[in-house]
């Protein structure tokens, strides 16, 4: 058993109204338990509603203390655990999107799934996290978290690109393709499985990289360590 949660942060689908309902059942339900419970600050303004609710950023939440509930599909959750990579706050996933593969609780199970989890009984799932750096010459443009992949594409043209693929400074290939997929175990039953690649339990500490329609008969997908 862990420690119980002592609030709950709730997020939502992205610019939907259609996750009010959801919204406004998580919120009775948890109310009605006597938790704390906050909407997050980008999230009000996204829906045009507070719920009542006060506002809490995923700045001012507590890894200790919190959990984040996230109302929507595996989108929403794998866009609200970019944002709490780096602080460690456990996400709760409740599913009310096409997929769910992440989210795979139902909205209708929260009554009998929640109570256990608030107070303790549950067991945390790690997932590993990549960070991306786009580099111009001598600078860095563009920084970023992600749950399931990177993506190095060709863009909106009709031309491959080439890619040359070192790993800690040693070469490995060179190769025309239309991109390349750098994708973590979580990402492996995303685009990376669309672009032929292996399926990896999350527990496993790799990385994959596959491409997408090499010009050439022997390209294979290549599963890595996920130290380098």
């Amino acid at each position: 058993m862990t420690k119980p949660f002592q609030r709950v942060l709730l997020v939502s689908k992205y610019r939907d109204p259609s996750v009010l309902p959801g919204l406004q059942r998580l919120r009775d339900f948890l109310l009605a338990q006597d938790i704390p419970t906050f909407l997050e600050t980008q999230c009000a303004v996204d829906i045009g509603d507070s719920l009542g609710l006060p506002l809490l950023s995923f700045a001012e939440a507590n890894a200790d203390a919190d959990l984040v509930i996230a109302l929507g599909g595996d989108g929403t959750l794998l866009g609200t655990a970019r944002q709490t990579a780096q602080s460690g706050i456990p996400i709760l996933g409740i599913n009310q999107g096409r997929l769910g593969f992440l989210a795979d609780l139902s909205i209708d199970q929260v009554s009998e799934v929640l109570p256990p989890i608030l107070k303790g009984h549950y067991q945390q799932d790690l997932r590993s996290v990549l960070h991306a750096e786009l580099w111009r010459g001598e600078e860095c443009v563009h920084a970023g978290l992600a749950i399931n992949e990177v993506l190095i594409h060709k863009g909106g043209g009709e031309s491959m690109i080439e890619l040359r693929v070192q790993i800690d400074g040693r070469f490995v290939y060179t190769q025309r393709a239309d991109g390349l997929i750098i994708a973590t175990p979580t990402g492996s039953t995303a685009y990376a499985m669309s672009a032929g690649g292996p399926i990896l339990t999350p527990a496993l500490a790799a990385l994959l990289l596959v491409p997408i329609c090499p010009h050439t008969l022997t390209a294979r997908p290549l599963a890595v360590a996920d130290t380098v």
